[in-house]
Formats: structure tokens, C-alpha cells, sequence
């Protein structure tokens, strides 16, 4: 009985760990990217990710949660 119940927590922490894993992913494929000037702090371009396909969005409004690419 005592290696089912260990069995069962190792199943238990592996579907966990894997289900973490794959939220993480999905969330950082999903964040826009905001391209931003390394000397001037100033927004260049927006591209928002929409499954396959890259929309351009607006530097006006931006995204409440976004990833920051540095450029020149």
C-alpha cells in the first residue's frame, strides 16, 4: 500500500510540474512584445501575437503586461 501512495504522489508532483510548465509557456508566447529605444526609452513598435499571425499594435495604448525588446 505505502509504494501505491508514493506512486501516487510521483504521478501527482510530474502532472503538476508539467501543467506549470506548459501555463508558463502558453503565457510567454501570448505577451506582446514592445520595442523599445535603448537611448531614448521611447516606444518603436508594438506587435501583439494572435496564434500564427503578428498584429502591429499602437505604442499610444499600450499592453497591460508586455515583454521589452531593446533597440537602437
Amino acid at each position: 500500500m505505502k509504494k501505491l501512495y508514493d506512486c501516487f504522489l510521483f504521478v501527482s508532483a510530474v502532472v503538476i510540474c508539467v501543467s506549470a510548465l506548459w501555463l508558463i509557456m502558453i503565457e510567454i508566447t501570448d505577451t506582446p512584445d514592445v520595442y523599445m529605444s535603448y537611448e531614448t526609452k521611447v516606444c518603436r513598435k508594438v506587435i501583439i501575437y494572435d496564434g500564427p499571425n503578428e498584429i502591429r499594435g499602437s505604442c499610444k495604448k499600450l499592453p497591460k503586461k508586455y515583454n521589452i525588446v531593446w533597440v537602437k
